[in-house]
């Protein structure tokens, strides 16, 4: 979690789950232990973001991490051994730059995205991310089938309101 404010909420539901999970204050990212603005709004958590351009006192700074790193590190050197790793990719428009950051456990394990392409998103960055490194990409029906994605144009196709956010799944082909 990026958010210091989200923190102590963690934690509690941390507490209440006999501390079954670790949290971490990082932002998912392309690079480890780098320091970037942050963008926190309390009201509207869906529109918090790293924000690089930030010159103001508005944003918190974080460090990032990979997920290479939260895989291999903190699940793998707990002992956590998974045979298929699936991941919530859900950080708020840095979904391209987390993605970048998972090379060796889509080299070495079952990986499965699920993320949001947003529809105010007309480039589709996160599933045209996705295509680029090679995974085979699916798009949450409304009956709960998944339509294979080819390309970014059928991607936007699908993507009918530019309020709202469509569930995608990708995964890679081991």
């Amino acid at each position: 979690e990026a958010a210091a404010d989200l923190l102590p909420m963690l934690e509690a539901n941390r507490h209440l789950n006999s501390g079954s999970f670790r949290i971490l204050h990082r932002a998912v990212w392309s690079t480890d232990d780098d320091i970037l603005p942050f963008r926190f709004d309390p009201i509207t958590h869906a529109t918090s973001h790293i924000d690089a351009e930030a010159a103001d006192n508005d944003v918190e700074p974080v460090r990032t991490v990979t997920l290479d790193t939260v895989i291999f590190d903190y699940l793998e050197g707990a002992g956590f051994r998974p045979e298929v790793i699936v991941v919530k990719l859900d950080v708020e428009g840095a979904e391209v730059m987390a993605l970048q950051s998972a090379t060796r456990a889509l080299a070495d394990h079952d990986v499965f995205f699920l993320y949001e392409d947003h529809g105010a998103d007309l480039r589709c960055l996160s599933t045209a991310a996705m295509l680029d490194r090679g995974l085979l990409v699916y798009f949450f029906t409304d009956n709960g089938n998944l339509q294979p994605i080819a390309d970014v144009p059928t991607a936007l196709a699908l993507k009918q309101q530019v309020s709202h956010g469509y569930n995608f799944l990708a995964v890679n082909h081991r």
